[in-house]
C-alpha cells in the first residue's frame, strides 16, 4: 500500500475476493497485469473487499487512471477516459 486517500489508515490490509464466486480472490486477481492500482475497498473483519468486483480496481498507468466520466447516470456502466492520478485522487478527497 502507498496512500490512503479516504478512511482509516492501516499499515498493511489482506485484499480477498468476495462471497460471490466470480469475486473469488482466484477469479479477480488472476490475470491482473503487475503494478499499481487504485482500489476502493470495504471492511469486513480483518479482510478487504473491492467495492463493487472488478470495477473497486483501476490500473494506474503512466501515471493516469481510466476514470469514470463526470456527469455520466450509469458511470460504471459507461466508457471511462485517462485521467492523471492527481486529479482523480483530488476528485476522491473533494467528494
Amino acid at each position: 500500500m502507498i496512500q490512503v486517500v479516504k478512511g482509516d489508515s492501516v499499515k498493511a490490509v489482506t485484499i480477498s475476493g468476495s462471497s460471490q464466486p466470480i469475486c473469488a480472490p482466484n477469479v479477480m486477481f488472476t490475470g491482473k497485469e503487475k503494478g499499481q492500482y487504485l482500489l476502493f475497498l470495504r471492511r469486513e473483519g480483518e479482510l478487504y473487499y473491492p467495492v463493487n468486483g472488478y470495477f473497486g480496481m483501476l490500473q494506474i498507468k503512466d501515471g493516469k487512471v481510466d476514470w469514470f466520466i463526470q456527469g455520466s447516470e450509469e458511470a460504471i456502466s459507461r466508457e471511462r477516459k485517462p485521467l492523471e492520478l492527481e486529479r482523480v485522487i483530488k476528485r476522491i478527497k473533494e467528494a
